[in-house]
Parts: structure tokens; C-alpha cells; sequence
């Protein structure tokens, strides 16, 4: 039997699938499953080795880490569009490696789901694996799935590279890949190509069976770890641990056994329950003109204690709420506040806090209510609602009341009067962090986590002092033994220099002053130690209308290379570089930016991202630059590219915070497309208070 799947092709391996459909599925049109995707060994959706079409929930992150043939993966995925998985692997590979050694890889795969499963229709994938890699597991795929019944579903596909090497048909020869690790796209869906099938089947609300045909010949593997493969024919089991966690169990061509531990966390559903925060305060109805007719005449005004005292009232309603109320203008028919919003991660919901609390402070006759968030000094918007909508919406979706929101420029100049005591002002807080090493081909992952001590001093509007410390809590980066052989200014190579040198790190420590010169113009300087690498001055200035998809900026840098263990003393090295900056929202939550100037080592080059960010705060990305610098000189992987993620705590704690956790990951940290880390860029202070992120996180408005 063995032997005998070993030659199954095209068409046999179809018609096992054919075979599988149970009796009667002929006179199904459609079946609701109660099977959802599972996790393959590539850390994706898929059987054991072999792709389904499947895809995550929008916005799913899954994490695995397993051990197979020779093989340790530890796999991170993200479903970054409802179609569109991306997912970085880190491969630990006996024998596969140059001369017999080791691999250890770092790659990319992306998984395109081209049609979702509607009625007879299957779901169709497009895929790539190994996008950047060696070329060692490179291959591309074509798959569709189909439910059949429930409980059961079938997968067939054909593939290309590793996915091309069993019962191959095809003519050609398949382009070798780079052999630093660049972007392989000369061998995509080129040279040979084999079909593949399997079956996933629910037996309980636990446990999932899986058996596939493997279009893989495991010729590495064969060759270099004794892998003894007897059938094409792989078997697999996934059990549910709970919502989050799963374990799966492999065995792979009649002889190898295998084991995967999952995460899976999905931002839509938080580990810790919502609604901790405090409850806003319900909107109070005005009393009627007869009732308060002092109130309803405006004659309150004449009073001059009257609104310093609204103003106070309003102050200490919004610093109970963990807001802050920085000024306020008032007249007898109109209120405006400029509001400091220190506690939720979503702006609506601030706004609808503070709404509600300006209706119980108000005198009767205020109707037009100007809500101003202010960030680093910054107004970023004025957000305009007449207060007998509020009193008759209140009750209603969230939609409602948008629909008679005017949200616009923030005004220049205004009579607006100063909260007392709120500067200087001194806020801190704690995060927890994981810095990973800069994965360079042939060595091992390491990585630290700790606690980051993040604090800033609010000196003036816009004049802001602030640092962060780092304090190592437990990892492995002190044990790396790199040494960079870079032949070109070592402005990012020697990073692990910084990593091993101390636990207790000055990250940075700056100060920095905003300033809105007019209307739609923002700019920023920054002065101190920018970053772990780089101290020196920053200069910016960013185009951003409230209502506009499209932003323009500016930025120019003179920055001098800090000392690997000394925090406060510098290195001979000293640089100018700067960028134009172009950012577009294409909603929604999709922001795609093009930088385009000179980096630190003096390369000249422009840096292409693109990034996803959901309602609830977290957000995933990725980049790549190219510059004038050659691929030989950037190393291995030709080019500076990565992968950024925001987790916002919230999400963990149920409660509203700023907090957020950020780690970026890098295949390789090269010296080309090198740009000093600044805190505080303007287009990332301003977005999440103007139209497009109000508008996609409103929502949240009532809550």
C-alpha cells in the first residue's frame, strides 16, 4: 500500500478526492460547516504540509512553534486583509543548510484567497512560500476547498518548487534562488509542477483529522537526515485546547512523527472581558426656559465668576474620566473644549465621554458643543455637535448622531482660557517589550523581553520632555556572537554591540516642541538622544488636512552614532539625512506611506510600507526599502525589509489604557535603507484625530 502511494499523480489523486464525497452530495447546492480552518506545519491554513483555501478571520493573528523531520518552525501569522494571510517563519533545519549544516532561515509567505466558497463554488487561493528564502522550502500554489458535508472537507491543488517534486509533470527547469536570500520572483510558478489533495474531518468539537497526498518528494530531507519516506500519504490531528490554544500531531510519509503547539488571538474577541472602563455619565437633559430662565437667557454671562466655574466643573468631570481639559472658550450659545485624552485608545469614545459631561456642566442656553482633541500641544480637529441632538440621540445608534457631526480644521486663534495647574505635567507608565536579534543567516534566535518605563514631562503646549528605559527582564540576546564584516559604514549592523552590552538601557531621551504654524500644517522638532543608536536633532513639518486622504511631509535629521555601553557618549560617526514623505489613507483602516531621501549611511533610496489597523487598535505592517546601495553590500537578503505589529493593552486588560506593545521584526538588519527611529512623527500624532479614523472607529461613540 505504501508503494502504492508513492506513485499517485494528477489524475489518482483527484479521484481519491472524487472518491471521499460522500453518497447524495450530488443534489447538494450548499452546506453550512461547522469545520473551521486549522493550522498546517507552515504556520498557515492547511492541512499538514499541503495548503488548503482557507482563511483566518480578518485580523486573526496565529503563532505555532513544531518540531517535524528534522525540522523546528516557528511560524507568526496575520490575516491582514480578508483575503490576504502574511506569514514570517523562522526554520531551524537539520542538514539543509550550505555544506551539510544547519539551515536557519527567515522568510516570508503570502497566501491569497482569490474566491471564497459560495454554493457549488469552491474557495480558490493563490499562494507563496518562501518568498525571500534560500530557496531550500520555496514553492508557489494554485488550491481550491470545498465543503462536503458539515464535518468534512476535501482540498486539491497543484504547486510549483518543493510542492512540484512528487509525481511531477511539466516541462522546464526551475531558476535557482538567490543565494542570500532576495526576493525569488524569477522562480515563481516556474519549472515542474505536481497536483496535491486531502481531507479534513471534524470528529468532535475538539479534535480534527487530516490526511493529504503530499505533492512533496522530501529529497533534501531524505538525503540529509536519514528521513525515510515510504508513502506520499501524510496524516494529521489538531485538538482544541481551548478558544486560543491547540495542539496538533503529524505523521509524515510512513515513518516521521511530529508535534505543533498554536495560538490563535483574535482582536475582535479579548482574552480579558470588555466594558471594565468606567461607564460614561448619561446625557442630562435640559430643564425647560420656564424652569431656568437665567440659564436659557444667556444672562449668566454677565456673571464673571460663572465660567470659571463651568470651567472648573468641567476640569475635574473629565480628570475623574482620565482626561484632560487643556482650555476652553465660552460664550452664551457656544462651548469649545480642547481636550487631552490620556485613558482611551479610541477617539469616538472620548468625544462621546466628554459630550456627555459638557451637557451636565453647560448653562441651557450652550446648543453648539466643539469637542478639540489636542495631542503633544497639537489641535488636531474640531469635532461640532448641537447639544439637542446629543439630549435626543442618546438612545439610538451610534450612526445617528454622526450623521449631524461637522468635523473640520481646528481653529488657529480663539479667546481660549488656560486650565490652571495642568503644565508642568508628568505622566509615566509601564509596557512590556521583546527586541529580537537581527536574524542573520546562520546564527541561531535570540531575543529579551523586559519592561520598557516609558515618562514624559509636559513642560508647555507642544514643549515636551520624555525618555524611556528598558530594563531587561529575562532572554538571550547578550549570547550573540556576531560581529559585523559590513564593507560600508556600520550604521545598523553592529546592533547586537548595543543588545549585549547592558540590561538596563537608556532608549531615549529627548525634547521635543509642536507647533501648528497654519492651518493643515503641523511641525516638529526633536533634540536629545533619538533613539538606542543615534542621538541629534530632527526637524519635521507635515500637510495634513482634516478631511483629506493624502498627507505630505518633510523631515531632516543631523543625528551622531551613540557608544555600544556608555549611555551618554558618542561615537565618531555623524550624519544629514532627511526624507519627503508621502501618506495615503485607502481606508478602511488601510494606510499605505513612500519615503523617499537619504539614509544613515548616505544611500540614496525610498522606503515603500503598508499598514492595516483595525477599530480596536492593533495594526500590522510591512515595509521595504531600496536604495543606491548594492545588494552585496546591504548582505544577505539584498534589501532592508520587515514586519511591525501594535498590540494595544487594552485588548489584554479589558480596561481602557494607551499602552500599546510594538515589536518589529527584520529578516536581516543590513546598513542600507538605515533611518534613525524618532519618536513622535507627525503623521502617526495626528491620523487617529482627523476625519478617516474618527469616522472608522465611531462606532464606539456611546460606549
Amino acid at each position: 500500500m505504501a508503494r502504492m502511494f508513492t506513485k499517485i499523480g494528477k489524475v489518482s489523486t483527484l479521484a481519491l478526492i472524487a472518491g471521499l464525497v460522500p453518497a447524495g452530495f450530488a443534489a447538494r447546492a450548499e452546506t453550512t460547516s461547522t469545520l473551521g480552518w486549522s493550522l498546517g506545519r507552515f504556520g498557515t491554513p492547511g492541512l499538514i504540509d499541503m495548503p488548503t483555501a482557507e482563511a483566518m478571520q480578518d485580523g486573526e493573528i496565529a503563532t505555532s512553534v513544531g518540531k517535524a523531520a528534522g525540522a523546528l518552525r516557528g511560524n507568526f501569522a496575520f490575516q491582514i486583509t480578508p483575503r490576504v494571510t502574511g506569514t514570517l517563519r523562522f526554520t531551524h533545519q537539520d542538514g539543509l543548510g550550505a555544506g551539510g549544516d544547519t539551515l536557519k532561515e527567515k522568510t516570508l509567505d503570502l497566501h491569497w484567497q482569490v474566491l471564497d466558497e459560495q454554493g457549488w463554488r469552491p474557495a480558490v487561493a493563490v499562494g507563496l512560500r518562501d518568498m525571500f528564502g534560500t530557496g531550500v522550502n520555496a514553492a508557489e500554489y494554485v488550491v481550491a476547498t470545498k465543503t462536503l458535508t458539515p464535518q468534512l472537507r476535501a482540498t486539491a491543488g497543484i504547486g510549483w518548487g518543493r510542492l512540484g517534486t512528487e509525481g511531477s509533470f511539466g516541462g522546464g527547469t526551475r531558476p535557482a534562488a538567490d543565494p542570500v536570500g532576495g526576493l525569488n520572483a524569477d522562480t515563481w510558478f516556474r519549472g515542474p509542477a505536481a497536483a496535491f489533495a486531502g481531507v479534513a474531518w471534524q470528529a468532535n468539537d475538539k479534535l480534527v483529522l487530516k490526511a493529504e497526498v503530499s505533492s512533496d518528494d522530501y529529497a533534501a530531507e531524505v538525503a540529509a537526515n536519514d528521513f525515510d519516506r515510504k508513502t506520499s500519504v501524510n496524516f494529521g490531528a489538531d485538538y482544541k485546547i481551548n478558544n486560543m490554544a491547540s495542539v496538533s500531531a503529524y505523521y509524515l510519509a510512513g515513518s516521521e512523527v511530529g508535534f505543533q503547539f498554536n495560538i490563535v488571538l483574535d482582536p475582535h474577541q479579548p482574552p480579558a472581558p470588555s466594558g471594565l472602563e468606567k461607564a460614561p455619565l448619561p446625557v442630562r437633559p435640559r430643564p425647560a426656559p420656564s424652569a431656568d430662565p437665567d440659564g436659557w437667557s444667556g444672562a449668566w454671562t454677565a456673571d464673571p465668576t460663572a465660567a470659571p466655574a463651568i470651567q472648573k466643573a468641567v476640569a475635574d468631570s473629565l480628570k475623574k474620566d482620565g482626561q484632560i481639559l487643556d482650555s476652553m472658550q465660552l460664550s452664551a450659545t457656544s462651548a469649545e473644549v480642547r481636550l487631552r485624552n490620556e485613558t482611551y485608545n479610541s477617539t469616538p469614545q472620548a468625544l462621546g465621554h466628554t459630550a456627555r459631561i459638557l451637557t451636565r456642566a453647560l448653562p441651557p442656553s450652550v446648543e453648539t458643543i466643539v469637542i478639540t482633541p489636542v495631542v503633544n500641544g497639537l489641535p488636531t480637529a474640531s469635532v461640532s455637535f448641537k447639544r439637542s441632538d446629543l439630549e435626543r440621540l442618546e438612545n439610538t445608534q451610534s450612526g445617528e448622531i454622526l450623521a449631524r457631526t461637522v468635523i473640520g480644521e481646528a481653529a488657529l486663534d480663539g479667546a481660549f482660557t488656560a486650565t490652571p495647574g495642568i503644565y508642568p505635567r508628568y505622566r509615566f507608565g509601564l509596557s512590556p517589550y521583546v527586541e529580537f536579534s537581527s536574524f542573520d543567516p546562520g546564527q541561531d534566535l535570540h531575543a529579551d523581553m523586559g519592561i520598557a518605563l516609558n515618562g514624559s514631562l509636559d513642560l508647555a503646549p507642544g514643549l515636551i520632555l520624555s525618555g524611556t528605559l528598558r530594563q531587561k527582564v529575562f532572554g538571550n540576546l547578550d549570547d550573540q556572537t556576531r560581529v559585523s564584516t559590513s564593507p560600508v559604514q556600520h550604521v545598523r549592523s553592529d546592533v547586537a554591540e548595543y543588545q549585549k552590552n547592558s540590561d538596563l538601557t537608556l532608549e531615549r531621551l529627548t525634547l521635543a516642541w509642536y507647533g501648528r504654524p497654519a492651518e493643515a500644517i503641523y511641525s516638529r522638532v526633536t533634540v536629545g538622544y533619538l533613539e538606542r543608536m543615534y542621538g541629534g536633532v530632527s526637524g519635521e513639518v507635515l500637510w495634513k488636512p482634516v478631511d483629506s486622504r493624502l498627507a505630505l511631509g518633510a523631515e531632516l535629521d543631523y543625528v551622531k552614532q551613540r557608544a555600544f555601553d556608555d549611555a551618554f557618549d558618542f561615537q565618531d560617526y555623524d550624519t544629514l539625512g532627511g526624507h519627503l514623505s508621502a501618506y495615503y489613507d485607502f481606508g478602511p483602516g488601510v494606510t499605505g506611506q513612500l519615503d523617499v531621501g537619504r539614509y544613515l549611511a548616505e544611500d540614496w533610496g525610498a522606503t515603500i510600507s503598508v499598514d492595516r489597523q483595525l477599530a480596536n487598535g492593533w495594526s500590522v505592517g510591512a515595509f521595504a526599502t531600496l536604495t543606491d546601495m548594492s545588494s552585496s553590500d546591504f548582505g544577505p537578503g539584498s534589501f532592508d525589509k520587515g514586519v511591525r505589529l501594535t498590540i494595544p493593552l487594552s485588548w489584554a486588560l479589558g480596561k481602557p489604557t494607551l499602552a500599546t506593545f510594538h515589536p518589529t521584526i527584520r529578516p536581516y538588519t543590513g546598513d542600507g535603507g538605515a533611518r534613525v527611529d524618532v519618536d513622535g512623527r507627525l503623521y502617526e500624532t495626528v491620523r487617529g484625530n482627523h476625519m478617516g479614523a474618527i469616522y472608522e472607529d465611531w462606532g464606539r461613540f456611546w460606549r
